[in-house]
């Protein structure tokens, strides 16, 4: 719920800005907003890949683009969302979440191709807290980690003030995945080496990005 409205406030924002702008003869500025929505897919700690379905990875950020130098620079916060529901040997049903909530701070290259698409590559750092619960926790397990996050997006022209984007990222954080996140003793069928790993994973998507407008000169 909460990602589908911060999806219709960024869609209504870029409508009300790009008609104000054409009512009003505004340009696009350096400055922007962009949110990207992506589905995350583990690849690192053999029980993490295996318990845990990545719903949800979501970036929303400021952008500012130094256009002499092709250099753009980001402040922001990830959200990711990973659920769990699998059944053990003897029956036994494990459920549960866990979700990172993250500052991040980032700095890329960007190349305008056309008027109407562009591409920029971004490297992200940032550190905040992996929170996790399961169904056999009192409360919830909270990790601290950083973030590591190179990412790749192509932006398409959809208004004078819009853009759409395609985005494809690998992320890094230095902290596992271990049976205390779940709140059980062990993971059957599984040593204890397969918790060994930091989390790690790739996500693809889709995004909004929105110019803020100034004056026409």
């Amino acid at each position: 719920m909460i990602i589908k409205n911060i999806a219709i406030v960024i869609i209504l924002l870029g409508v009300f800005i790009n008609g104000n702008a054409q009512k009003k003869e505004k340009l696009a500025s350096s400055h922007a907003f962009k949110i990207d929505f992506k589905l995350p897919t583990a690849i690192s700690n053999d029980v993490f890949k295996a318990f845990m379905s990545g719903l949800a990875d979501v970036d929303f950020a400021y952008q500012y683009h130094f256009k002499k130098a092709k250099i753009v620079a980001n402040l922001g916060m990830k959200y990711t969302y990973w659920d769990i529901e699998r059944s053990l040997s003897g029956g036994q049903l494990i459920g549960g979440k866990l979700e990172t909530f993250i500052p991040f701070v980032g700095i890329g290259y960007r190349n305008d191709f056309s008027e109407k698409f562009f591409m920029d590559f971004e490297l992200k750092g940032g550190y905040g807290q992996i929170v996790s619960l399961g169904e056999s926790c009192s409360t919830p397990y909270v990790q601290m980690a950083r973030l590591i996050e190179p990412k790749i997006s192509g932006y398409i022209k959809s208004s004078d003030l819009m853009y759409f984007s395609v985005n494809v990222n690998y992320s890094h954080m230095n902290a596992e995945f271990t049976k205390d996140n779940l709140c059980v003793t062990n993971f059957p069928g599984f040593t204890s080496d397969a918790s060994k790993g930091f989390y790690q994973y790739f996500s693809i998507g889709f995004g909004f990005y929105v110019y803020l407008p100034k004056m026409k000169q």
